[in-house]
């Protein structure tokens, strides 16, 4: 999230790149369609600023969920994480970014 934090969306979601078990293929067009979203966001959002951990939960042994606050100059976005843990090693199952922010209450 400091990647985010600083600006920095596709080196945020490269470091991610060992944790998701999907194609690189796959992983290319995420990329590319996060890319695509970014200067959307600036111009509606602002600069982005700090991030906020919300919350952390798990269940069980094999699922965690992680939601952070992304703040930025006029507005706030959701990014949660979904990780699943098969064998002894977390993955990210899935993960979302959205301005739904109410629904954090």
């Amino acid at each position: 999230m400091d990647k985010v934090s600083a600006g920095d969306l596709a080196s945020a979601l490269r470091m991610m790149r060992p944790y998701f078990r999907i194609p690189d293929a796959e992983f290319n067009i995420l990329l590319e369609q996060s890319k695509m979203q970014i200067p959307a966001i600036s111009s509606r959002f602002g600069a982005p600023l700090e991030h906020e951990l919300i919350e952390r939960r798990s269940m069980g042994k094999s699922l965690m969920m992680i939601v952070h606050l992304q703040k930025y100059k006029f507005h706030a976005m959701r990014w949660e994480f979904l990780f699943y843990n098969p064998e002894g090693s977390w993955y990210i199952n899935s993960f979302n970014f959205d301005d739904k922010i109410k629904e954090l209450f």
